[in-house]
């Protein structure tokens, strides 16, 4: 199957049956340790290696993952004689083990978690090694102390001592396999060094534990060395041919912990799992100290990288580059002034150096410069400002100026270094470009017949008064004027002629409008319409009939006109805006209420009186 047909929450058969086959080897493992002499494993390896394969793979795998691991435990289980009850309560608990750790682990550090951080290893003991091994036991020891006739509390604590052992040994293992922490130190030059640290702290293990004297101290010390060299991944792979060689000597009856007296083989499991914990522990402590070190150690020569380098490109550029550079000071002075200044200003550098150098620019950016100045002093690391400065040959040049503080030991004056740039022609084009976007804008708001506003305008202009008016509880009018008979017009004089009567009509309205924020449109062909905010219908009336009688009086020839003149008719409509109510209803009103003054013979105004009541028939 392709990548593409692939379904995204199963990922590839062979890499279910290599999880499935890890979780069977492990689970096998950590059943052999201890079958001989232990109801449960001492160490469960299988749970640490899932939660891990779960934390470094994407949410929508789990479920596949989770049944495929499931799947190793189950078939293990049934091969060494449990029965279906068993496996079912055992593999459930063992899911919910699995899920819990990993779900909180996700949800509190995200995907890329790092053990070797304080924080991530100060959520995985309490979730991953306490909680979710707690939780998981509970679930199990209620079963089967009913199927077994045990004692709850002696199985929840064999069930969690050796699930979270398991996880303290594991989870650590796989991430760093996972994440490739591993292949660092298991890939030339620390190769043989790792492998003789693991076969050096293997052997003493092996001594350890199966000597009869008492001899554990010994295994801290060269695990503090080892982590030293190796970091936290040589912790995580020192614990498990420790933990094993640990359990396995334990369970047969030798080492170190034979000496507790009256102690039985239980007891001294218990013993050894206790003490396991802590010697992980040991080493994730030093493991994640020695990573931070290297952390702090790698930032550093990181930094000291950083500064030299900057230090010579700074150098560099402030001699070569065509931006002049300036160093200063918070009272004016200036400490070095690069050589491009002449090339860009005319000065020189000398000249650049004086105390005035502030009095060349222009007096209108003047308090762009202090204020950048303020900021700096205010706190400010860095800031900028355009501006105008006088060249040598009293010209004006546009200069973008980026000022950046520079870091000073404590009580030293404050010093800023600055980036000049001319960017005369950059301004001169953005201001030619502001004056043709500007002409575009009102090219686009206009019609271009007769220079008033386009319909597109009005419409924009009508849904933001309607919600203006809404807010205000204020009455709107609209009117809609129609050139009576104008194709005829048209036909008898011509085009041009019509393009005139039209610019006399918009013209004519415009005066007879008083107020700055009614709006005149060409609302398409020979129609106009009139928007007057804060108006009642009678107000809107007066204003209609004062535009048609201006009009009428005026006396424009139209031969094809009954009247002989040219002359408009009106339909008004008003209405008080209300939430939930949209324009369209009011512009229908204002053009039914044309329609009836053309109907009844043109040259007239006709008011839609009941707009209110039909807007909110029809809402």
């Amino acid at each position: 199957m392709s990548r593409r047909a692939r379904s995204p929450w199963l990922p590839p058969i062979g890499h279910l049956a290599a999880v499935s086959l890890v979780a069977a080897l492990a689970a096998w493992a950590g059943i052999e340790l201890t079958r001989s002499y232990y109801s449960f494993a001492a160490i469960w390896f299988s749970n640490g290696i899932l939660i891990a394969l779960l934390l470094d793979r994407p949410r929508r795998t789990w479920p596949a993952l989770i049944a495929a691991g499931l799947f190793g435990n189950i078939v293990v289980g049934q091969l060494t004689g449990d029965t279906l009850a068993q496996t079912a309560v055992l593999e459930g608990s063992n899911g919910t083990e699995i899920l819990l750790a990993a779900t909180l682990m996700r949800l509190l550090l995200g995907r890329n978690l790092d053990l070797t951080r304080w924080p991530t290893l100060a959520a995985f003991v309490p979730i991953a090694v306490v909680l979710a091994p707690l939780c998981s036991g509970l679930l199990a020891a209620s079963a089967l102390a009913v199927m077994w006739n045990v004692p709850f509390l002696h199985l929840l604590m064999r069930w969690y001592l050796g699930n979270a052992l398991g996880i303290a040994v594991m989870t650590p293992l796989t991430l760093s396999l996972l994440r490739h922490d591993l292949k660092l130190i298991l890939a030339p030059p620390f190769l043989w060094e790792t492998l003789g640290v693991l076969a050096g702290y293997t052997l003493l293990a092996a001594i350890v534990f199966t000597s009869p004297a008492p001899l554990l101290f010994l295994l801290f010390p060269p695990l503090l060395l080892a982590v030293s060299r190796l970091g936290f991944a040589g912790a995580a792979l020192l614990m498990l041919p420790a933990a094993v060689i640990a359990v396995a000597a334990t369970a047969a009856g030798r080492g170190p912990l034979t000496l507790i007296q009256g102690s039985t083989l239980e007891g001294r499991l218990v013993y050894l799992q206790v003490f396991l914990d802590v010697l992980c522990a040991t080493g994730w402590l030093i493991g994640v100290a020695v990573a931070e070190r290297r952390r702090l150690r790698q930032a550093l020569v990181d930094e000291h990288v950083r500064l030299a380098r900057s230090e010579r490109l700074y150098r560099l550029l402030a001699d070569n580059s065509s931006d002049i550079i300036v160093r200063g000071r918070a009272d004016g002075r200036r400490l070095y002034v690069s050589p491009s200044a002449k090339e860009v200003l005319g000065w020189t550098v000398e000249e650049m150096m004086v105390p005035d150098w502030m009095s060349k620019v222009h007096p209108d950016d003047l308090p762009i410069c202090l204020r950048v100045r303020d900021r700096l002093l205010a706190g400010d690391t860095q800031t900028g400002a355009t501006y105008r400065y006088r060249r040598k040959d009293g010209d004006w040049a546009w200069l973008e100026a980026r000022a950046h503080v520079v870091p000073n030991p404590e009580g030293a004056d404050l010093e800023f270094v600055v980036n000049i740039r001319d960017v005369s022609r950059q301004k001169q084009a953005e201001l030619a470009l502001e004056s043709v976007m500007s002409d575009l804008a009102e090219q686009a708001a206009t019609d271009p017949l007769t220079g008033i506003a386009n319909r597109r305008t009005f419409e924009r202009s009508l849904t933001m008064e309607w919600r203006r008016a809404t807010r205000a509880d204020d009455p709107l009018s609209l009117l809609l004027i129609d050139v009576d008979h104008f194709k005829a017009f048209n036909d008898l004089y011509g085009h041009q002629a019509g393009d005139e009567c039209l610019r006399f009509v918009s013209s004519t309205i415009v005066a007879s409008i008083g107020r700055a924020h009614d709006l005149v449109a060409r609302y398409g062909g020979e129609e106009f319409v009139v928007m007057l905010p804060a108006t009642d219908i009678d107000g809107a009336e007066r204003t209609a009939e004062t535009i048609r009688a201006t009009i009428a009086a005026r006396r424009v020839p139209h031969a094809a006109s009954a009247r002989g003149s040219v002359s408009i008719s009106i339909g008004v409509a008003c209405s008080i805006p209300a939430s939930g109510r949209a324009p369209e209803a009011l512009i229908e009103a204002a053009d039914t209420a044309l329609y009836s003054a053309k109907r009844h013979g043109r040259n007239r105004v006709f008011v839609a009186r009941h707009v209110e009541t039909e807007i909110a028939a029809a809402d």
